[in-house]
């Protein structure tokens, strides 16, 4: 669940987050929910700050679900990623929330812009995934509109900022 965060927290922006995940990353909270027996167990028993494995657990889960719930809040995280493509294959960029999305539009290329707003790719991953009706029904006008290039991407780009300023709140 730690690692599954990484691009979500990243894709948040935010220092702190990135400082908060890197913490749970530390071995230290694995050995504190160590509950073995015999010598092992012993030393690891001395050193932990918790009465005993099982509350070590509860808090080390307590505060990764505290992490996601921020970064999910911050980022407007998606059920699945969305991965750019053109009619060649994966282009290498890939956006796992709203926060993401924005970004990675001005990355992407104009050719897989044009092309997963011609499929209607860019609407339905906004519907099914981010679960954001608006941005889905905007991005579907955009698709009608037959726009393509530079004014595509900045349309796309403007939609997504603006939905990410509605939608999310900051830490």
């Amino acid at each position: 669940r730690l690692i599954g965060l990484a691009p979500l927290v990243k894709e948040s922006g935010s220092e702190d987050l990135v400082r908060i995940w890197r913490c749970l990353g530390i071995s230290d909270h694995l050995h504190n929910m160590f509950g073995g027996e015999g010598a092992r167990g012993a030393v690891h028993r001395y050193f932990s700050p918790f009465d005993s494995p099982l509350k070590a657990f509860v808090v080390s889960l307590t505060a990764l679900l505290d992490l996601e719930n921020r970064v999910s809040g911050l980022a407007m995280a998606a059920d699945d990623p969305f991965q750019f493509r053109t009619e060649g294959g994966p282009t290498g960029v890939t956006a796992y929330s709203l926060r993401g999305f924005a970004r990675a539009v001005k990355r992407a290329g104009i050719r897989s812009l044009e092309y997963h707003t011609k499929r209607g790719d860019f609407e339905r991953w906004a519907h099914h995934s981010l679960h954001d009706g608006g941005l889905a029904k905007a991005l579907k006008g955009l698709r009608l509109s037959g726009m393509v290039g530079d004014g595509l991407r900045e349309a796309i780009s403007r939609l997504a900022e603006r939905r990410l300023r509605e939608t999310t709140r900051r830490p």
